[in-house]
């Protein structure tokens, strides 16, 4: 009976490591406009994400646009150790000089935009012939550069959210709290801190699963996760019984 009750706790466990170690976190998806010298960027422009110069997610273009269908674009968070990273955005491999923290579960809007100086001789392919190179007027460029300074004067204060961890489960829900450090006094990019969850989850939830978003509910992976995780335990009660058989009848 000790012997029965052993196997299944040590099933337990390695159901358990399994869900933990495949399950990501949540990640934060980015959408918005590309421009070129103040012209919607051409078809197959790239553009990446960049974590302490690590490239984290690469798209392209498409109608001047990026990350549609929203949610399509996203910076995951594998390890979940990512809330809080300054997240730096390229078009082409030109910094935009945009930036925006890592936030679990959010969903960002950002429309980025180069001059096609920036690029340098070697910027190369994703430009191709779609934009113009004639010089710029001094309208155009009183134009760009009041454009710059709106931009400026809007993402004066960038908000900065960071999290508690989930609470346990309680009456079907989980409660965290999200602060921002830098005190924008907006709320536009801020966490959920309150999801939906079940007992079943009580122990393992609250540390392994971040703000539901558009991502609300399980992922495929921890579908995947928990399949696994009931085959293992199946077989090992199968196991059980089959050898108190061949030990009874022997």
């Amino acid at each position: 009976m000790n012997l029965k009750i052993l196997t299944i706790l040590t099933c337990f466990l390695i159901f358990s490591n399994i869900v933990l170690a495949i399950a990501p976190g949540v990640p934060h998806a980015f959408y918005g406009s590309v421009t070129v010298n103040g012209n919607p960027a051409p078809d197959g422009t790239v553009i990446t994400a960049k974590i302490n110069g690590v490239e984290v997610a690469r798209t392209v273009t498409s109608d001047g646009k990026y990350g549609y269908p929203i949610g399509s674009f996203y910076v995951d968070d594998p390890n979940h150790d990512r809330s809080g990273e300054e997240i730096r955005f390229f078009v082409n491999g030109v910094d935009t000089g945009q930036t925006r923290y890592f936030c679990n579960g959010c969903v960002t809007k950002i429309d980025l935009a180069i001059s096609q100086s920036q690029g340098g001789g070697g910027g190369g392919g994703g430009f191709g012939g779609g934009v113009p190179t004639t010089k710029k007027t001094s309208q155009e460029n009183q134009t760009t550069q009041n454009q710059t300074a709106q931009k400026t004067e809007t993402q004066f204060c960038e908000e900065r959210w960071v999290c508690t961890d989930w609470s346990e489960c309680k009456d079907g829900f989980q409660t965290r709290s999200c602060n921002d450090v830098n005190n924008c006094g907006t709320d536009l990019n801020k966490p959920l801190e309150i999801q939906p969850c079940s007992k079943e989850e009580k122990a393992s939830q609250a540390k392994i699963t971040g703000p539901t978003g558009f991502f609300l509910g399980l992922s495929v992976v921890e579908w995947i996760g928990g399949i696994i995780g009931g085959i293992i335990i199946a077989f090992c009660i199968i196991y059980i019984f089959r050898r108190k058989k061949i030990v009874s009848s022997s």
